[in-house]
């Protein structure tokens, strides 16, 4: 090999260059993909049901705007503000729809359609209570009530409601239909406002999810500007007061996304910077000539260029994971240019001659070490890659591929360079040493001591590594004190249950078929309301009633016609205006024509018959039709959220209990929502990752068997890695650090660095087993020390990240990666030195 390199050492230069130029122009190509739920399998049922339903009826957790104000602000400024920004929210592309006020649903767009269709929306109570309301002694009571409310100050605010429902009739009813959501009627009717700490709450919902990073930061800007110009018209109207009187603020998964977004591209530039500088500062230390620095720089960069190539051809964009492929390649890349540099200037390689030799020396004691190397570490990660989250299955496949790649430009490219540069300058200085000829000297004269107390040392660190733990809640990968998930909260302690919404979805083969389920569905669910399971259920059947109890509520008009006479009702009306006061003017004849339409006897109403009516987009959320069937989703809003998996199990379980005991089977429905799908992707994630270990170990160990043809060679390559993961289990629980959905990843790169450790030194041990033994075994460890620390620096440095999570990656890469060093030059040269001891025997 050494000569076939060093002879066609020009043409291996102009292919190099060949192959990066076209590289580099499709790396430009390359896309970042932040949408997290890209990453989900679409053929899984829960997967496509969620965004079938997204796409139809746009069921995204919303953007929450909190406006507070000031105590010197009166509630009409107040809802001035509140108002301005409403409506410039909705001019934003891509918003759907804006909520800030609890009856506009109700009391502005449904009076009528509710009062016409009174057996379509009552259930059998609230008919025999709206009987009692249309009493002749209730409606004077009803109209007196009426006079007191408009002669109190509140009176101009209330105005528009008496107007509307002079009768009260909506007022029981209201609270079902909008779900009884806290209002301060009295200071600010109608309007979503937590008095406690003056704040204003408004739901702008949105065509695409949260996270749809690219729409987010879009949606962010837009409201944004909006805000600044409601707020510039909102003081311009107030001139000459207090100018900080409303603090506008966001919260939600549109912020959240945004922000993440940001400063996780700041977190992964600054750690890619100060990994490749750092790298390269080490590698300059050691081998202590620019030019050396400078060839190891530009060959990682070579492979660094292939690996982007190769990933703008084979997938177009880089997922939310897969980006951070560039810290592993880096520190490992990088590995294998110091095992060639080390060997390459073992010895003196001024004249060609010795630049020749410097060649076969790098292939004959490094050029093995290596390829099994790099082929090992690229099927730990190609492992990973057969993974079915889509996340490790780009990240495994790129990051394997990207090892193979840079392993190859350091075997072709980086000799060469080397070769040109020796021979047109002098012997470099001494190669750093790091004092291991001491080291592993003394662990040679006392193999059996050092053995011992490392044994002690793994047993000691192996009973704790047995409780180490398993963290999957996703809110302790953020900082503590997050202002968004602060805001977050105090919407949530208002709305009094969690922000994420459950959806439970059910299917008939006709309307009237799935509005029955629906009804069933929706008592078993409202048991689980009463024990505190869920906060809230929006479903279409808090609003239409199953054809059944709409047939009863028809043979209850019927037999009660004088109750609901529209004839004596109207009569009843018109005198207890004239007693109160009132001038009647016509003002409510279309309230008393709509009501005398719904208390005439007709047939059942379906929601479709609506369709066309100013409720049809409130209809379309709950009710659609596609491929023939009907499909009926229901809104859970959990009491907590669910951020751990044992919690959404648990979840999980109580409502499919409460559905099994109303007699509801897994057939009539299926559960589903962003928070749901986070939870199958953490169990995905834990099968896969799983399972992609074993394989890896086995595809490992297999290799090693086939290179050594050796098992005592493969089980000497083997103990730095197995020791290194014993003792890192030990330490992250003494540390108290936990595994997580981040620091998984770093496994794999642990797994490539010990076995690459364990297979240079094994190497060592085979083809040096004489009196400078220990020299050798200094020169392979010094490149082992060296390979380390560059990964550490190169990979260890993302645990200066701001958020928790990604800081746990660089955490548990300096403990694995510092336990495999400490295993692979005391532990296996122990083993070195009693096997040596033996075969003398």
């Amino acid at each position: 090999m050494h000569d076939f390199v060093f002879r066609f050492r020009k043409s291996i230069l102009v292919l190099a260059c060949l192959l990066t130029l076209p590289a580099l122009l499709f790396a430009g190509r390359l896309r970042l993909d932040l949408d997290f739920f890209s990453l989900l399998p679409r053929d899984d049922p829960s997967v496509s049901s969620y965004f079938e339903i997204a796409r139809e009826v746009w069921t995204h957790a919303p953007l929450i705007v909190l406006v507070k104000v000031g105590p010197g602000v009166k509630p009409p400024e107040a809802q001035d503000l509140v108002e301005g920004l409403a409506q410039g929210f909705c001019q934003v592309p891509g918003v759907r729809s804006v909520d800030y006020r609890a009856d506009q649903g109700v009391m502005d767009q449904w009076i009528h359609l509710f009062l016409e269709r009174l057996t379509a929306f009552l259930n059998p109570e609230e008919l025999a209570d709206l009987g009692r309301r249309l009493s002749d002694e209730a409606i004077v009571r009803q109209v007196a009530e009426n006079r007191r409310i408009l002669s109190t100050p509140f009176g101009t605010a209330a105005e528009a409601l008496i107007l509307q429902d002079p009768l009260g009739l909506m007022r029981g009813i209201l609270p079902r239909l909008t779900g009884g959501g806290p209002l301060n009627a009295t200071e600010v009717p109608g309007f979503f406002y937590s008095a406690s700490d003056r704040t204003y709450f408004i739901f702008v919902r949105c065509e695409k999810p949260p996270q749809d990073v690219a729409f987010s930061k879009a949606l962010m800007g837009r409201v944004q500007r909006v805000k600044q110009e409601a707020m510039a018209a909102w003081q311009k109207g107030r001139a000459g007061k207090i100018s900080n009187a409303a603090l506008i603020t966001f919260a939600g998964g549109y912020p959240i996304a945004v922000r993440d977004e940001a400063q996780s591209k700041h977190d992964i530039k600054m750690t890619i910077i100060t990994s490749l500088v750092g790298v390269l500062v080490l590698f300059g230390l050691t081998f202590r000539r620019p030019a050396v620095l400078l060839c190891g720089g530009l060959t990682l960069l070579i492979g660094l260029i292939w690996t982007l190539g190769f990933a703008a051809l084979a997938f177009g964009s880089l997922n939310v994971i897969s980006f951070t492929f560039s810290c592993v390649l880096i520190g490992l890349g990088v590995d294998f240019a110091i095992h060639v540099a080390n060997r390459f200037y073992e010895e003196g390689t001024q004249e060609e001659g010795g630049v020749h030799a410097a060649l076969e020396r790098v292939y004959r004691e490094a050029g093995g070490g290596i390829l099994v190397g790099g082929i090992t570490t690229a099927l730990a990660f190609y492992a990973v890659g057969i993974s079915d989250f889509g996340g490790f299955r780009q990240l495994g496949l790129l990051t394997g591929t990207g090892i193979l790649f840079c392993m190859l430009a350091m075997l072709l490219v980086l000799p060469v360079l080397l070769v040109l540069v020796s021979k047109r300058s002098g012997k470099p200085g001494a190669l750093a040493g790091f004092g291991l000829e001491i080291l592993l000297g003394a662990v040679g004269r006392r193999p059996g001591m050092v053995l011992f107390a490392g044994l002690g040392c793994l047993v000691f660190l192996g009973i704790f590594g047995t409780k180490v733990r398993f963290d999957d809640n996703l809110r302790h990968f953020r900082p503590p004190a997050d202002e968004v998930f602060l805001r977050q909260d105090r919407v949530k302690a208002w709305l009094g249950g969690s922000t994420g919404k459950v959806l439970l979805v059910a299917e008939g083969r006709s309307e009237a078929e799935v509005l029955s389920v629906g009804a069933r569905i929706r008592r078993a669910l409202e048991t689980a309301r009463r024990e505190g399971l869920l906060a809230r259920v929006d479903s279409i059947n808090r609003f239409f009633q199953a054809p059944e109890i709409q047939a009863k509520n028809l043979l209850y008009l019927q037999s009660h016609r004088e109750i609901f006479d529209p004839v004596r009702i109207r009569a009843a009306f018109t005198r207890a205006l004239r007693e109160q006061g009132f001038r009647d003017e016509g003002l409510y004849d279309p309230y008393l024509d709509a009501l005398a339409r719904g208390l005439t006897p007709h047939g059942v109403i379906l929601p479709s018959s609506l369709k066309k009516t100013s409720a049809g987009p409130f209809i379309d959320r709950f009710l659609y039709e596609k491929g023939g069937s009907f499909r009926l989703v229901c809104y859970l809003t959990p009491s907590r959220d669910l951020w751990t998996l044992d919690q959404t199990k648990r979840f999980r379980k109580g409502i499919v209990g409460r559905l099994e005991s109303h007699g509801i089977g897994p057939k009539d429905y299926h559960l589903t929502g962003a928070g749901l799908l986070t939870a199958d992707l953490k169990a995905l994630l834990l099968r896969s990752l799983r399972s992609s270990l074993w394989l890896a170990f086995l595809s490992i160990t297999l290799v090693l068997f086939l290179y050594y043809r050796s098992l005592k060679l493969l089980c000497l390559s083997a103990v730095p890695l197995a020791a290194g993961l014993v003792a890192a289990a030990g330490i992250m629980v003494l540390a108290g650090v936990d595994f997580n959905f981040f620091n998984l990843v770093v496994i794999p790169m642990i797994v490539g660095i010990g076995i690459d450790d364990g297979v240079h030194l094994a190497n060592t041990y085979r083809f040096h087993k004489g009196p400078g033994a220990t020299v050798a075994l200094a020169l392979t460890g010094r490149a082992v020390v060296l390979t380390s620390l560059t990964t550490l620096v190169g990979f260890g440095s993302i645990s200066l990240s701001h958020y928790p999570g990604l800081r746990s990656m660089g955490y548990v890469a300096l403990i694995g990666i510092s336990a495999c060093l400490l295993s692979s030059l005391l532990l296996l040269p122990a083993l070195f030195g009693l096997l040596k001891g033996r075969e003398k025997g």
